[in-house]
């Protein structure tokens, strides 16, 4: 007798097995990173410029794991993409694996990190299940696997949402009992000015809010986050704006004047950051963040992020030809030292961007066409949208770009 599942008297069809590679992938190579490598990894995935290589480094972990040459699981990696997305004010990173071809592959891994006593990190697997449809599962830093259940559709929006309903329960209780997400909520919600702003309040405001800081010999606090480290001072005779510092070392064999002239063309095209040089030749990159008339901590917590993750350095890397390459990773990450690439590039830049600059994309998008001959290079201007616009799902900016 023949049934659906093949003969009935041989018992059902076997079920597949996983791919070596693809299953080691999520349940394996990229979790050890994220526990083990948290800095180095949110480095990656902050940096515009080298996100889309995160997947060809967790797969050279991968081969490590089964022990076989990195050059035959290279060309799987060019098959797994990296999404951003928001959970509130979490930023998500959702893998998109290849489809998957047995149970217990997965169709997504997300990356979170919950930014609560820096870092505590979520990691998510959306996986084919048993006999159809999907399972959601959970890891920690340890590799105990949690079954959630079944799980969402294996469409992005479809687990993204999912995961903004279990983001957004109770948090694990933190070392004194309280629930960080609560307590991280409430800080949020509360204002900051000139009768409460110290370097102590601003200490106890980082720390409930996910950052990873300590306080300065020399009156500050340093500040790290996603693998950036910059300088946080409150003035002593004003307590009416918060300074923000990160530096940058330049070749040793540039001279005064093009160093000068790297920072005097940073002023020039940027309206919130301002460049110098330090007595040592360092790039310094500054902002001061006005809280005289009182502002939110949510908005100064917003600012403090951007600056870290984005604005300090895109700014360095709009002259990355000064940069030093000899100890410094993210000099391999400047977009324009990759053309070309020898791909399609659609290239999206918002019109209230009061960020970065709209040159530094009519720039790359000059030296693309010029350099790329087997790929078309496309400048796209959308009006309305602001720096972080494009990236938000709630912003029209979104619906714009999908």
């Amino acid at each position: 007798m023949e049934s659906e599942h093949g003969d009935s008297r041989l018992g059902p069809t076997p079920q597949p097995e996983p791919r070596d590679w693809h299953w080691a992938f999520a349940h394996t190579a990229l979790r050890e990173i994220v526990f083990e490598q948290t800095d180095k990894l949110l480095a990656g995935l902050a940096n515009p410029a080298r996100i889309d290589g995160v997947p060809a480094a967790v797969m050279r972990r991968v081969a490590q794991v089964l022990s076989v040459p990195e050059a035959d699981l290279a060309a799987h990696a060019g098959g797994i993409r990296v999404h951003l997305r928001l959970a509130g004010i979490l930023p998500v990173y959702l893998f998109e694996m290849p489809a998957p071809m047995a149970p217990t592959e997965a169709h997504w891994v997300a990356v979170v990190n919950q930014f609560t006593r820096t870092p505590r990190m979520a990691y998510y697997t959306l996986e084919a299940a048993q006999g159809g449809g999907t399972a959601l599962c959970s890891w920690d830093a340890a590799g105990v696997h949690l079954n959630l259940g079944s799980g969402p559709p294996p469409a992005l929006d479809d687990f993204l949402a999912e995961l903004v309903v279990r983001l957004q329960s109770p948090g694990m209780p933190d070392a004194d009992g309280a629930d960080p997400a609560e307590a991280a909520a409430q800080t949020l919600d509360g204002t900051i000015g000139r009768d409460n702003l110290s370097r102590d309040h601003l200490l106890a405001l980082l720390e409930r809010t996910g950052f990873d800081v300590s306080a300065s010999g020399e009156g500050g606090i340093l500040m790290r986050d996603s693998g950036m480290v910059c300088m946080v001072t409150v003035p002593e005779r004003s307590r009416e704006y918060v300074s923000l510092h990160a530096w940058w070392n330049l070749r040793e064999e540039s001279s005064r004047i093009e160093r000068l002239e790297c920072a005097n063309r940073i002023n020039n095209e940027y309206l919130f950051i301002r460049a110098s040089i330090d007595g040592d030749g360092s790039l310094c990159l500054a902002r001061n963040v006005a809280v005289h008339a009182g502002i939110s901590t949510r908005h100064l917590v917003s600012a403090l992020r951007n600056f870290t993750t984005g604005v300090s350095v895109d700014a360095a890397f709009l002259y990355d030809t000064l940069l030093r390459d000899a100890d410094d990773p993210y000099s391999l990450a400047s977009p324009h030292e990759q053309l070309p690439i020898g791909i399609d590039q659609l290239i999206q830049y918002g019109g209230k961007d009061a960020i970065v600059p709209a040159e530094q994309a009519v720039r790359y998008v000059a030296k693309a066409k010029e350099v790329e001959k087997e790929a078309t290079v496309t400048l796209s201007h959308i009006p309305e949208a602001g720096h972080f616009d494009l990236i938000d799902p709630d912003q029209a900016g979104w619906r714009a770009v999908v």
